[in-house]
């Protein structure tokens, strides 16, 4: 059982993100003559006094949402499937954040159910052990 902080669970947690959504840019080929690297994303974590995080914020260039979507230029997400098929644009969805995100999403809430599941346990243990419960 570790007895490492929360918000030190979290904080790996979010590099792991940056660096799955640049393996995903490079997999999706994404800004091949300016590779993505994760000095372009950025994390803010606001923790509590107790040390539980309240919230945690991730930053980066507002274009690769485009990219994400494939629109940009007169592309929209209404016309874009349109365009495509008429041959018109060679926009696609790039989907670096919507493939990787959600799952992520999961990892964490099975990370921090485990973590508060063992600090129940030892609570329990501790109360057993000194006849408290």
């Amino acid at each position: 059982m570790t007895n490492a902080p929360l918000s030190l669970t979290v904080e790996a947690w979010a590099d792991i993100v940056i660096k799955e959504w640049v393996k995903m840019a490079a997999a999706l080929d994404i800004s091949p003559k300016n590779p993505l690297t994760e000095s372009r994303f950025q994390k803010f974590l606001s923790v509590q006094a107790n040390g539980s995080v309240d919230k945690i914020t991730f930053t980066f260039d507002f274009y690769l949402k485009f990219v994400n979507w494939g629109v940009g230029k007169g592309v929209t997400i209404e016309n874009r499937e349109t365009l495509v098929l008429a041959g018109l644009t060679k926009r696609r969805r790039k989907p670096w954040y919507d493939e990787v995100f959600p799952k992520q999403m999961t990892i964490l809430g099975h990370l921090l159910a485990e973590r508060y599941g063992q600090r129940t346990v030892a609570m329990i243990k501790t109360g057993i052990e000194t006849k408290k419960i």
